[in-house]
């Protein structure tokens, strides 16, 4: 094997490294976000036990505590409640588990801004487990199942 190829697959391999060094720290920041915005705490209260059966929203945005999850959240409307889950956008990185959150668990609407327009956080749990602040066009589609509040 010459040097030039040898030289070739060094750098190969180098770059492989780097991809995977790449994926590991995204993965990494992924499941740091899922835990500082209290997703993790959300999933275990309000698991999903299966799949969404119904007419689902895809490619929307939500906060989740103070991290912004942008459109990479699937969202399911549902009378007995909401369903969320986020992807993140490389599709060999981990989810985040999939939540279904009785409508009764949301509590305290309050209006406020995501990316400048028009919003609305709700805490979820009492005591509080965690805040999520939807779009007001997206909370405009559930809102009539918010009926404790």
């Amino acid at each position: 094997m010459g040097t030039a190829c040898l030289s070739a697959l060094v750098i190969l391999g180098s770059l492989l490294l780097l991809l995977v060094i790449v994926l590991a720290a995204i993965s990494l920041m992924w499941q740091l976000f899922a835990r500082g915005s209290g997703w993790s705490a959300l999933a275990q209260r309000y698991p999903a036990d299966a799949g969404f059966v119904g007419p689902t929203l895809t490619g929307q945005t939500v906060q989740v505590g103070m991290v912004r999850y942008r459109r990479c959240v699937t969202v399911g409307i549902h009378p007995d409640g909401l369903y969320l889950a986020a992807q993140p956008g490389l599709p060999l990185l981990p989810r985040n588990p999939a939540l279904q959150i009785p409508w009764s668990e949301f509590h305290h609407a309050q209006e406020t801004r995501l990316y400048w327009r028009r919003a609305e956080q709700l805490v979820v749990g009492a005591p509080r487990v965690a805040s999520i602040t939807f779009l007001f066009e997206l909370y405009q589609r559930f809102e009539r199942y918010l009926t404790q509040l």
